[in-house]
């Protein structure tokens, strides 16, 4: 069933977030959510310091 949905749903962006999100939430035990906040809006800072000109 899995495999259907993955051959339908391509996602345009690798799942790097939710990856990294997992990570924390193995790494600390429990589902905080002000890592992947966090990490998201580093995220964003960042790619917006790249598309100033």
């Amino acid at each position: 069933m899995l495999r259907g949905v993955r051959e339908t749903v391509k996602p345009i962006e690798p799942p790097l977030l939710d990856g990294l999100a997992a990570l924390s939430f193995r790494l600390t035990g429990h589902e905080g959510l002000w890592v992947p906040r966090l990490l998201s809006a580093l995220f964003w800072v960042t790619g917006a310091s790249f598309s100033t000109a």
